[in-house]
């Protein structure tokens, strides 16, 4: 179930078993100790303080060229995550606006996919988008899926949005009085609830209803009013129509793109994460600063970082998380 067991002893629990058990990922007791007594500096210090790889069945986490992403399964019986990421992909572009000169030139794509129901839709979402609903009515599926991809070219991003998924963008902003430079999250996607007055509305006019069961849902169902997908829910209204958020030209003081799946916000609001990256950015050379958890600290993406700290929050959906640092 993807469960990570470093997590807070009890001052007395560790000193009942200091320097006589270790735990399942390498971190001995000793260490927890040196945490509690000075925080990150003291682990930094520490010899009793290896760096570990956290070993976890579901969790995956990689860093390719510059794009880091990783997901878990979290406390859910599946894994219906997939997440998709190229910031090299040579693609023809159109040259001088003729529809007759092309001119190949480099795109960048990231994108998460959310599935509920099980993994199709996710997994073809990721994969073989065009072909979907012939497959899904054909195989008789009922799974449906997010969309959160981001097109990044030229200096600028495009943001196109079907579901819940996020995609932030992580600034550096100086508080008025403050010389400390932190980071701030601007949402650059609206979630597809069955509340949102304009989803809402087209739910009705399609005969549809909107029924809170725990939250918002379409008919008493689905929790979101634009999927891929859910070929059941289609007749009343839910659509797989992306919201897109126009061009944007980064600037210097952009740092991070996060693109995540709802599950990090079960737990953490964008905020939160912004504050997670500012922390860990302070690792090594202002360690003495650092208010990371310990559990963070040693992860090997800020990707892993964030869904960590998420699942260990409390989230009980799958996990995943793509940061691009700009």
């Amino acid at each position: 179930m993807g469960r990570f067991k470093i997590t807070s002893f009890s001052i007395p629990f560790v000193l009942l078993f200091i320097n006589s058990i270790q735990s399942s990922h390498g971190l001995s007791v000793s260490c927890m100790i040196d945490y509690d007594n000075g925080g990150a500096p003291a682990v930094y210090e520490s010899q009793e303080c290896p760096r570990w790889v956290l070993s976890n069945g579901s969790l995956q986490n990689q860093n390719i060229k510059n794009c880091q992403f990783a997901t878990l399964q979290g406390r859910r019986e599946y894994q219906e995550d997939r997440v998709v990421c190229n910031l090299d992909m040579k693609l023809p572009l159109l040259k001088n606006n003729s529809l007759l000169d092309f001119e190949e030139d480099t795109v960048g794509i990231v994108a998460v996919f959310d599935g509920h129901g099980g993994k199709e839709a996710s997994e073809m979402g990721s994969k073989l988008l065009f072909d979907y609903f012939k497959e899904a009515i054909k195989n008789g599926y009922f799974s449906g899926s997010t969309a959160n991809v981001v097109l990044l070219y030229d200096g600028q991003i495009l943001v196109a949005n079907v579901g819940d998924s996020k995609a932030l963008l992580m600034s550096e902003k100086i508080p008025s009085g403050d010389s400390r430079v932190n980071l701030s999250a601007t949402e650059l996607t609206y979630d597809h609830h069955p509340d949102r007055e304009d989803e809402k509305a087209r739910i009705k006019t399609a005969g549809g209803s909107v029924i809170v069961w725990g939250v918002p849902r379409v008919n008493g169902v689905l929790a979101m009013s634009r999927s891929i997908g859910d070929v059941a829910l289609k007749r009343f209204g839910v659509i797989a129509e992306p919201e897109f958020t126009g061009w944007r030209v980064l600037t210097a003081n952009d740092s991070y793109l996060v693109v995540a799946s709802d599950g990090i916000f079960e737990s953490l609001k964008p905020q939160d994460v912004a504050e997670l990256i500012f922390e860990w950015n302070l690792i090594p050379e202002r360690r003495e600063e650092s208010k990371l958890p310990l559990s963070c600290m040693f992860s090997e993406s800020l990707a892993e970082c964030i869904i960590t700290i998420a699942y260990e929050k409390g989230s009980h959906d799958n996990l995943s998380a793509i940061v691009v640092p700009l």
